[in-house]
């Protein structure tokens, strides 16, 4: 994943959600640091936000809106 984040201190992450992928962006980074085809076939509705074993899972100003920029094919 380039930009690398760190994981111990705050960083800004953009999500798409574009059909069956999702992209994630890093550090203002007009092009996805990683894209990954999603887990289920749902396409649309709710969002589901998880964090790994022991983390705290800490979010900040997390907003959810309609994205016009699609990336990839």
């Amino acid at each position: 994943m380039r930009p690398v984040p760190d994981p111990n201190e705050w960083f800004h992450a953009r999500l798409v959600l574009d059909g069956s992928k999702v992209g994630v962006s890093v550090k203002d980074a007009q092009e996805p640091s990683l894209t990954i085809e999603k887990l289920g076939g749902r396409r649309e509705g709710r969002v589901g936000l998880f964090v790994g074993n022991n983390s705290g899972g800490d979010f900040a100003n997390l907003r959810l809106e309609p994205e016009t920029k699609r990336f990839g094919p």
